[in-house]
């Protein structure tokens, strides 16, 4: 499906948790973001979660309300920079659950200068080794990662890494297999973790109506839609 001007007019509009004028574009088989312009920048956050992403961009020219963005359950694998140049108030940012294979690939992400809340469970990136620390270095506007506030030790320890350019540089470049972590995921999932009852997910269901922050909401939905704590 594309985003048409028309598909943005009739699209579902709410108020998320933090209050913020939202448009709902979720599980639409989008494969590719367009027309953003005709969205006139009214929009505090854009819910893009589950559909066919496979490149992050797309995004016109300066959409200055736009606080939030949600891309999590796509297969993005690249990130555009022209396009997170154009998203200077951007604060928060999901890509739960996606196809980001490098830590190099993220760079881009350095364009978003208000950026403090980033989340990228579930992506073969996190599997490199200090993979917590080459974010920090590498966005050190950051608050929260993965839902964790960024310690003190933590930000001492990524200005490290940061001084050790070839170890940097070498975290970078490493590329983890999309298939090799999803097969891991998989054999982890059979063979250590416990998953969800049906009243543990109606318990959860009754948690993210009653969230009251977008943190909180993405935490919640991740956990659903993984199937296990």
């Amino acid at each position: 499906m594309r985003i048409t001007p028309e598909t943005i007019a009739e699209a579902f509009r709410l108020n998320n948790p933090a209050d913020e004028f939202t448009l709902s574009l979720r599980s639409q088989h989008i494969a590719s973001i367009e027309n953003l312009d005709t969205t006139n920048d009214i929009f505090e956050a854009i819910d893009l979660t589950d559909n066919d992403l496979r490149i992050l961009d797309g995004i016109p020219q300066r959409l200055l309300k736009l606080k939030s963005l949600l891309v999590a359950r796509n297969r993005i694998q690249m990130i555009d920079p022209k396009s997170m140049q154009s998203l200077p108030n951007l604060t928060h940012l999901s890509l739960i659950n996606n196809n980001l294979k490098s830590l190099d690939s993220l760079k881009p992400l350095a364009e978003l200068s208000s950026l403090e809340n980033l989340y990228l469970l579930d992506n073969p990136i996190t599997e490199v080794k200090d993979y917590r620390l080459w974010c920090i270095a590498t966005f050190p506007n950051l608050k929260i990662l993965d839902f964790a506030k960024i310690k003190d030790k933590e930000r001492a320890d990524a200005k490290k890494l940061m001084e050790n350019k070839a170890v940097y540089e070498r975290l970078g470049k490493q590329v983890v297999s999309v298939k090799s972590y999803h097969s891991k995921e998989e054999r982890n999932s059979a063979e250590t973790v416990k998953h969800l009852t049906l009243k543990e997910r109606a318990e959860l269901k009754r948690q993210i109506q009653k969230a009251q922050t977008l943190e909180e909401t993405e935490r919640i939905a991740n956990i659903l839609q993984r199937g296990y704590y």
